[in-house]
């Protein structure tokens, strides 16, 4: 039975679970974008302490006062993602086919959705009122429960990009989500 709620637990409410009769247990489940996204190292990979909690190093741009510079389209975001990931991660995505297609998964540890949830939560794609995330919107492409739709859609159209080179092509990718309610 415990099993079974913790499963519920994490579909419905998936920050927190609080279970058992009178002896209450609290089970945090870590895999909220913000966890995922504290995994980054923001720098060179060669700066990235080893022994922390970070399995990949990025390398965002940022304006001359040391802020973040978040894309306000879709195209400027293919590229910005491709220009501040690892060289070894992009060759892997573009490389990658059958049931790890467009992902990137080496020990047990999801590359892809880590890195994905970085961008989320920098770039707030999480907000409504954002410029990129505007975009999508124009395009048709509804977030979906969860943000599920709009998350693989940016998924699959960055893959696209990195395989074919073409954003017109990703920008394909992306609109098709558009069909999806």
């Amino acid at each position: 039975m415990r099993t079974l709620l913790l499963i519920i637990g994490c579909l419905l409410a998936p920050h927190v679970l609080i279970a058992g009769g009178s002896d209450v247990e609290r089970i945090i489940v870590l895999n909220q974008p913000e966890h995922l996204a504290a995994r980054v190292f923001v720098g060179s990979d060669e700066a990235m302490p080893i022994d922390g909690p970070f399995v990949i190093a990025i390398q965002p741009k940022f304006s001359a006062d040391g802020a973040l510079l978040v894309p306000s389209t879709i195209d400027a975001s293919l590229r910005d993602m491709r220009d501040a990931l690892p060289r070894w991660y992009l060759q892997a995505l573009r490389t990658s086919e059958g049931d790890m297609e467009c992902s990137v998964v080496i020990n047990d540890v999801d590359y892809t959705t880590i890195v994905e949830s970085w961008f989320w939560v920098n770039w707030n794609l999480r907000s409504d009122h954002t410029p990129l995330r505007q975009e999508f919107e124009k395009l048709g492409v509804q977030p979906g429960s969860e943000n599920i739709i709009l998350k693989s859609a940016i998924s699959m159209g960055f893959c696209e990009f990195i395989r074919t080179g073409s954003e017109q092509a990703a920008i394909a990718v992306i609109a098709g989500y558009a069909e999806i309610d």
